[in-house]
């Protein structure tokens, strides 16, 4: 549901169900990076950054999750970080475009 609302830029809607659901499911990583990119979307940088983390501490092999972290870094001027996450994500998937673009 929270992808519903992100979608519709219906961000306090998104927000809640996104914490609805990691209330039901705390260890689900996806639940994390999604409400991440919700918070990256309506620049509160820092709440996306603890997303991110929560979720590569659930599940560091997915590429998803170190892009995400990335492009926040990348839209928070911190490109030196930007680039070892993009690394990350290729070092799990060499064939990820996306990361490999933005190196």
């Amino acid at each position: 549901m929270g992808r519903i609302y992100l979608m519709q830029d219906e961000y306090p809607e998104g927000q809640a169900a996104f914490q609805r659901a990691i209330y039901k499911n705390p260890n689900a990583y996806v639940y994390w990076c999604s409400i991440g990119i919700l918070y990256a979307i309506v620049r509160q940088a820092t709440d996306a950054f603890e997303c991110f983390v929560r979720a590569s501490n659930l599940l560091a092999d997915r590429v998803e999750v170190w892009y995400n972290m990335g492009v926040l870094y990348e839209n928070c001027e911190q490109h030196h970080e930007a680039k070892l996450a993009y690394q990350r994500a290729m070092e799990i998937d060499f064939d990820f475009m996306d990361a490999a673009s933005r190196i």
